[in-house]
């Protein structure tokens, strides 16, 4: 028997192979453009988030700032006093000094490290400007976090012992037990030790203004990253350092 041999159809195999592949990966191309779809509508939801927790904090920040200024300027009417003081003078030292043992704090609303770990895991090429922003934002936002702690932490060393020392609280307040000790270097230095924390202080909440906003024109795309502009300086950390600034007698 003679063997025939047969002619392969490769048309119905290329169409059969066609529809096979379409059978396989469309699945897996809807799969991906749905999770792609996902990605971008999370990324949206995040940027909406950021943009609302920032301007919570600016303005609690420019509160912050606002109180903190009065908080220097109480300091430096004392400072710039180049005058001898008498007793209405003195009383007035007394009664400023009872309100700088207050120091109004920032307490931040936004989780810069969750929104840098969203956009490094889940954030496109066009959101590195915004990952590089909000990298600069965390280094403000730490340094100005240790300054205030600093400052804190010697307020509280130096005007309690002051208040206990120095005052006692009878009939509607504290009034100075000894007015002379308000005209010695030792509370004068007290004084400018104040200020200089409190004028420290108000430079990273001066910062964090401004890193703040420029995030915020980041995520709303009013804002360009130019690679010759700096990122806050790690090494601040050596301000925690007094700056002398305040001349006073």
């Amino acid at each position: 028997m003679e063997n025939k041999k047969r002619k392969i159809n490769w048309r119905s195999i290329f169409a059969q192979a066609i529809v096979l592949s379409i059978t396989i990966y469309t699945p897996f191309f809807l799969q991906n453009r749905s999770e792609a779809s996902r990605a971008d509508e999370m990324n949206r939801i995040y940027k909406d988030y950021l943009v609302s927790d920032l301007k919570t904090d600016q303005d609690q920040l420019n509160l912050t700032f606002a109180a903190n200024q009065m908080y220097i300027d109480s300091t430096l009417v004392i400072l710039s006093d180049k005058t001898v003081p008498d007793s209405a003078n003195l009383k007035r030292r007394a009664r400023i000094t009872l309100g700088l043992g207050f120091v109004h704090g920032f307490f931040r609303t936004t989780d810069v490290e969750m929104y840098i770990n969203h956009f490094m895991t889940l954030g496109k090429l066009e959101d590195v400007p915004l990952l590089r922003r909000l990298n600069e934002l965390k280094v403000t936002f730490d340094l100005m976090d240790m300054v205030d702690k600093k400052r804190l932490d010697i307020v509280e060393r130096l005007h309690m012992p002051l208040f206990l020392k120095h005052y006692s609280y009878i009939g509607n307040g504290a009034e100075p037990t000894n007015l002379d000790y308000f005209k010695t270097d030792e509370y004068l230095n007290t004084v400018f030790t104040f200020s200089t924390l409190a004028q420290q202080s108000q430079s990273y909440y001066q910062k964090a203004k401004s890193s703040i906003e420029t995030v915020i024109r980041c995520v709303e795309g009013e804002e360009e990253l130019k690679e010759d502009e700096a990122a806050p300086d790690e090494n601040d950390e050596a301000m925690i350092g007094f700056e002398y600034s305040i001349d006073f007698v």
